[in-house]
């Protein structure tokens, strides 16, 4: 039998945001005129900064959260410290520890429910990668469950001490086993290419690179569309003053030709 090991993906939507630099390909690199866009991009919050795939509606009011609407995790922690309290400030900090709870949820919420219609593609790939992680990490924890379930133990002696032994006999063995070990690397190797060593590895840096581009030109179209915007109402108003004059010289003109 393999020995366990463990994958955590923690509740970061990313291993390090800021480990994403540009790519050394030229069409996914970040040029002087995209820093600004791409610098934006990276500042935002990848949770409170960006839109989720459900609207609430406007003007709606919601009752303030109480712990116990919280997973069962979670609601242990709050009520064990609103069991440090005195009985009277329970019910006011309930909702308080409850709201502190839920946005430490936010990421691991926002991996399983994805992100608005309007998020960057950056952003985009951030929850994308993220996911795979995680169900990587999931298939990697049901093989590893399937290599450790024991069926039976069969009773035999130890030939050193002459004692009684329990040994296990596993539901997956001989090759079997070995093609769920071989799984179990792949998906390792997988996890690899996605995030290593806090950051992304080879794969996820690529796709991350080639959507901060793709996002700060997106953010840059968006600029000069803005731009180009107000300067059309601008050149809009002297238009029109140049036509109002325009045709007040014309009347003058005739005027002036009827000897008036």
């Amino acid at each position: 039998m393999s020995d366990s090991i463990s994958i955590t993906t923690g509740n970061d939507l990313a291993a390090d945001v800021g480990s994403t630099g540009t790519t050394t390909r030229t069409d996914y690199a970040i040029t002087p005129d995209l820093r600004p866009y791409a610098d934006a991009v990276l500042a935002m919050d990848p949770v409170s900064d960006v839109p989720p795939p459900y609207e609430f509606p406007e003007g709606h009011s919601w009752p303030a959260p109480r712990s116990t609407s919280l997973p069962e995790a979670q609601r242990r922690e709050v009520q064990a410290k609103l069991a440090a309290l005195p009985l009277e400030q329970r019910e006011a900090k309930d909702a308080e520890f409850t709201a502190d709870a839920i946005r430490s949820m936010g990421p691991a919420i926002r991996i399983k429910t994805g992100v608005g219609a309007s998020a960057t593609p950056f952003h985009r790939e951030m929850v994308g990668i993220a996911r795979e992680v995680s169900d990587l990490d999931a298939d990697f924890n049901r093989l590893q469950s399937e290599l450790e379930t024991v069926v039976r133990y069969d009773a035999s002696v130890d030939s050193a001490t002459g004692e009684a032994i329990a040994t296990p006999v596993y539901a997956v063995t001989d090759t079997r086993a070995e093609a769920y070990v071989a799984q179990q690397k792949d998906i390792l190797r997988q996890i690899r290419l996605l995030v290593n060593d806090g950051g992304y590895g080879l794969e996820g840096r690529r796709r991350m690179d080639t959507a901060l581009h793709e996002s700060a030109m997106a953010r840059k179209q968006l600029h000069e569309q803005m731009e180009d915007h107000a300067e059309a109402k601008v050149r809009a108003v002297h238009n029109e003053r140049e036509k109002r004059i325009n045709e007040r010289a014309d009347s003058l003109a005739r005027l002036t030709r009827n000897g008036l």
